[in-house]
């Protein structure tokens, strides 16, 4: 069970992960031209690691979020029984009552703040729809490269961990060999410094192997989420706006045969244009056209209604969404970048402190490299020709 805490209404209610699908798919279901943010996977195999747990909340209080920032979603009684009714009873019977209800088939049944929608297919709702949906399939394949080279990193740090853990145990190892054969000397310090240096560069790559997952590999797989919801919103206004030429277009040429065949009987014309005398009727050709097929027409109608409506709303809907995301896309970016450099700071610590230890042990000790004396073993001749400088038959080549 998660609490769900709203404090500006002092709500405190305690949903289920199920209950977050639910609120999903019946705000999915009920606003058809709204972007509804993604949720993680329900997973069944360790549900109960605390990682797992806390990675899950942080992503069920980001949905929670991002619903609320939506102000047509926000408004929706699903939301606020979601997050108000405190009985379990009531709640439940809420729940089978609203998903009875049926998806809105025209606009007249579609939920506004004003009680009143938009139905314009303008060009500039068209241009914006046009440029999202070309930067959303751009987008999802960059985010899909980079979620590649986050786990290969993450799978490079990893081993770099396990190496660093290695050369823990065998400095261990040394040091015990060392006390056994040579008892009298000194030098267990120095080892000791260098396993413990080992070990605490294990524990740093595996810290930045966690923070590489947590922060980016979450992000990436929630933004790539996020853009195939959007995706899906762009196809549903592509359906609908590639489906109404085709039925004006059929719906008009079966009018057309009918008015010149001037049966009107075939007509089916509601009662008060069918009450109109046969000279009326046939006396003009545009206003009749329009009682034809009235039930046709009307259903075309709602379709031509619905283009309009998804057309305004996908445009708005997506601005929204990339206008309110960019901020949040930062402050993540930001936030990773801090704590690796934290953890940057404490691999320095982990280096100062090997170096202090060296520089308190007894055996240590300064060597100018630059001054000692060089001996020449081999030298090398033209023709490939290789021989030891040294007395004897050496290598030749």
């Amino acid at each position: 069970l998660y609490t769900v805490e709203t404090r500006q209404f002092r709500w405190e209610v305690k949903r289920r992960f199920s209950e977050f699908l639910w609120l999903r798919e019946i705000l999915f279901k009920m606003f058809p031209a709204c972007v509804i943010p993604p949720l993680s996977d329900k997973k069944i195999m360790g549900q109960f690691v605390s990682e797992f747990i806390q990675a899950r909340q942080d992503a069920l209080e980001r949905f929670i979020n991002a619903v609320v920032r939506n102000p047509l979603l926000r408004n929706s009684r699903y939301l606020i029984t979601f997050l108000a009714e405190e009985a379990t009873g009531t709640f439940k019977r809420m729940q089978k009552e609203y998903l009875k209800e049926s998806r809105p088939s025209f606009v007249g049944e579609m939920s506004t703040l004003t009680g009143e929608t938009k139905c314009s297919i303008s060009k500039d709702s068209l241009e914006n729809i046009n440029k999202h949906d070309l930067y959303f399939s751009e987008a999802h394949g960059l985010f899909g490269r980079s979620d590649s080279i986050v786990r290969s990193l993450t799978e490079e740090l990893n081993k770099c961990s396990t190496m660093m853990e290695g050369m823990k145990t065998n400095f261990n190892q040394l040091n015990l060999l060392h006390k056994a054969y040579f008892p009298d000397s000194n030098v267990s310090p120095l080892f000791n410094a260098a396993r413990r240096m080992f070990g605490d560069f294990s524990l740093f790559f595996q810290k930045m192997s966690e923070n590489l997952r947590d922060h980016m590999q979450g992000f990436l797989k929630y933004i790539r989420r996020e853009i195939v919801s959007c995706q899906t919103l762009i196809k549903k206004h592509r359906h609908i706006a590639k489906e109404y030429p085709p039925k004006h277009a059929a719906l008009e040429k079966k009018k057309e045969k009918l008015w010149e065949s001037k049966e009107i009987e075939k007509w089916k014309l509601s009662l008060a244009d069918g009450n109109r005398s046969r000279d009326e009727l046939l006396s003009s050709k545009e206003a009749t056209m329009k009682m034809i097929l009235p039930e046709e027409t009307l259903k075309l109608e709602r379709y031509r209604e619905m283009n309009g409506y998804f057309t305004t709303m996908t445009a708005f809907e997506l601005s929204s969404l990339t206008e309110n995301n960019a901020d949040y896309y930062l402050k993540n970016f930001l936030f990773y970048s801090e704590s690796q450099m934290e953890l940057m700071r404490k691999g320095i610590q982990i280096m100062e402190v090997f170096d202090h230890e060296l520089r308190s042990s007894d055996n240590y000790s300064y060597i100018d490299v630059s001054q000692a004396p060089l001996h020449k073993s081999t030298t090398i001749k033209k023709r490939g020709s290789l021989r030891s400088s040294g007395g004897g038959g050496g290598p030749s080549i």
